[in-house]
């Protein structure tokens, strides 16, 4: 689901690693985590619509 906007510190490492390491992208050419980051609350695939 949609996080809306994220600081650093507001998320677990590994997902905060590679949220903050993405480009932005779009669902028409999306850019996400393959394989998908473990966390200790499950698998995440990741994809970034902004930054600011």
């Amino acid at each position: 689901g949609d996080l809306g906007w994220q600081t650093r510190g507001a998320m677990v490492g590994p997902f905060q690693d590679a949220a903050f390491a993405l480009p932005v992208s779009n669902l028409s050419n999306p850019i996400y985590t393959d394989p998908p980051i473990k966390t200790k609350f499950g698998y995440h695939i990741i994809m970034v619509e902004g930054k600011k």
